[in-house]
């Protein structure tokens, strides 16, 4: 019996490993804001916000200047190792859109972003 829930313990892990890693690859490539809110007011001063998953690192702004830092997709929470470290909680994604929430610094944050393709394609048909 205990050999039994062992194996079922060790397949869950695998596949749970499996699926983060999976949905880490599918987060690969540049996002760029399209909306925001801190403390559930819209807001427009994140404009230029971006994020640049390239395998286990982020490219991003969010702390005030551009910076590289490691990070692990676990469970649907993106864990940002900075200073300070922020974790993102991944509340949608498609294809072309993600949607992220965290905690920074005492304030609350979601933030809509579309994948950079999507905008750059979207601009040459206007």
């Amino acid at each position: 019996m205990g050999k039994y829930v062992l194996l079922i313990t060790m397949i869950g892990l695998y596949i749970s490993c499996a699926s983060d890693t999976s949905a880490a690859k599918d987060l690969e490539g540049r996002w760029e804001l399209t909306s925001a809110s801190i403390d559930g007011e819209e807001t427009d001063r994140l404009e230029n916000l971006y994020f640049e998953f390239v395998k286990d690192q982020v490219n991003t702004n969010i702390l005030g200047a551009d910076g590289t830092y490691p990070y692990e997709l676990r469970g649907g929470v993106i864990q940002q190792q900075s200073e300070p470290e922020v974790a993102y909680d991944l509340l949608f994604k498609s294809d072309t859109t993600i949607a992220l929430s965290s905690d920074i610094r005492g304030r609350s944050f979601v933030f809509s972003l579309l994948r950079a393709e999507m905008l750059n394609e979207s601009s040459e048909v206007l």
